[in-house]
């Protein structure tokens, strides 16, 4: 207990000072939680304060938004030719995210004709958008990137009983999410869950893997809500319904999830859970969860988001509840 409650402060102080996280740290803390649920059956009532880190009190999250994005872009003024440019001018010591709008937007098509000018570190993995119109946008991470950011989110799915050990999850994501994938998949190992990587393979083979006629079938599902809903559709048209799968949460990402696939999701598959999370290739490792209020919750772990007023794309479903 000594051990872990000294990774858990050497993490804490280097999220605080924007100090390099130890990535073996990390990991160790997914086992001691790990060990913790086998000896206890739970991680007891302070478990919500562990999962969000030194970010509960607003001002403390505020003070410490601030400081990180001021080394942000410190780094990238120093290492990036492209944010170089964009930010010459700017009081970077004195940026806050009240001022973050004063930075120009970054579009898709920079990226495609500056790949090159983004690059902070040596590139490791290269993934592809798979949601987008036109060229898809080529995106490359670092090898410590592609080991540090399945440790958090293992942590993060761990303390909150959203994966772990006996799990086996499906993930039905494109080929060309390299990164997505490689996530799951060592997100899984971490937590000590088994995993099927099947791709958008037709609709109706992906429900026959949920079946699990082996006798392993899935308790977690991961996928986009378009491919999600033509899962939905093969299923019932095969005449399977809930009491067929084992799914006790499906996680949605990518697009946007409607109430009404939810709801079919629940129906048809019998998961408890439905949850619509907030990612793109392109901002990658920043990302978000809905509540069950439907207010979506950017982790201040990974990134500060642009402006704090958000305003619906269309009227809200008349037959739904206020929020």
């Amino acid at each position: 207990m000594l051990e872990t409650g000294v990774r858990q402060v050497r993490v804490a102080l280097s999220m605080v000072f924007g100090r390099r996280l130890n990535v073996r740290a990390v990991e160790r803390l997914v086992a001691d939680a790990l060990l913790t649920l086998e000896e206890f059956g739970s991680l007891g009532d302070d478990v919500d304060e562990l999962a969000d880190g030194p970010f509960a009190d607003p001002d403390e999250r505020r003070d410490l938004q601030n400081r990180a994005l001021q080394r942000t872009v410190r780094r990238l003024a120093k290492r990036s030719p492209f944010y170089r440019e964009r930010l010459a001018g700017l009081d970077l010591d004195g940026l806050t995210a009240e001022t973050l709008t004063r930075i120009p937007v970054t579009r898709k098509a920079d990226l495609i004709a500056r790949p090159a000018d983004f690059l902070c570190s040596a590139p490791y993995l290269s993934t592809q958008t798979t949601g987008t119109t036109g060229r898809p946008v080529q995106i490359w991470l670092s090898r410590y990137e592609m080991e540090l950011w399945p440790a958090l989110i293992s942590l993060s799915m761990v303390l909150r009983g959203d994966l772990g050990p006996g799990d086996r999850m499906q993930i039905n994501l494109s080929s060309r999410a390299t990164a997505a994938v490689q996530e799951d998949v060592e997100v899984c190992r971490l937590a000590n869950a088994s995993c099927h990587v099947v791709g958008q393979i037709p609709a109706d083979e992906s429900v026959e893997h949920l079946l699990g006629r082996g006798g392993n079938r899935p308790t977690v599902l991961t996928g986009n809500p378009s491919y999600l809903g033509l899962m939905v559709t093969a299923a019932r048209q095969r005449g399977y319904g809930p009491d067929d799968f084992g799914l006790r949460a499906i996680y949605a990402g990518g697009e946007m999830l409607s109430r009404s696939l939810a709801q079919a999701l629940r129906e048809t598959f019998g998961a408890a859970e439905v949850g619509d999370t907030f990612g793109m290739t392109e901002l990658l490792p920043v990302g978000g969860r809905t509540c069950g209020r439907g207010h979506l919750h950017i982790d201040p772990t990974w990134g500060t988001p642009r402006c704090s007023t958000w305003r619906p794309a269309s009227p809200p479903d008349p037959a739904g509840s206020a929020s």
